[in-house]
């Protein structure tokens, strides 16, 4: 059986632009326990390092989950029985790279948390950052929405 009038049919026209994406965002859901935390006697403080890869470029964001929600770091808040404060470093260039949260309780140093604390990190390439500049990155809620991020 022979073809003689048969066509490759034309393509359509291109379709709009989707909305901006979320390639390359990281982000995670992370509960350090009580017995997790590491005292670090020079800074008086306790810490938490969390293994993760991400180019050394990007920007990282961190949240603790409070009573009112999830509070960008640093973070500082002084209830009656403790006051307490959360700190961010990156180490995204050692080997191996990780993100530590830093815990300093005031009125009792070296008195670790007594309960799970719950953090957000939101990783961001270069080129996601720049492609949302009116975001508030201090609200994590905003960034949640603005990358399209699950839980």
């Amino acid at each position: 059986l022979m073809f003689n009038a048969c066509k490759k049919p034309k393509d359509g026209d291109t379709g709009p632009q989707g909305p901006a994406g979320n390639a390359n965002v990281q982000n995670y859901s992370i509960t350090v326990s009580p017995g997790q935390w590491t005292y670090d006697n020079l800074y008086e403080r306790h810490y938490y390092r969390y293994s993760c890869s991400a180019n050394m470029n990007s920007a990282v964001y961190s949240y603790v989950m409070s009573g009112s929600g999830e509070q960008a770091i640093p973070y500082y808040t002084c209830p009656s029985f403790m006051c307490e404060q959360y700190d961010m470093a990156t180490y995204l260039f050692g080997n191996p790279p990780y993100i530590e949260f830093q815990f300093t309780n005031y009125k009792s140093k070296t008195t670790a948390p007594t309960y799970d604390k719950y953090f957000y990190l939101v990783i961001i390439p270069p080129a996601q950052r720049l492609a949302h500049p009116d975001v508030d990155y201090t609200n994590y809620e905003e960034v949640k929405k603005a990358f399209n991020l699950k839980d």
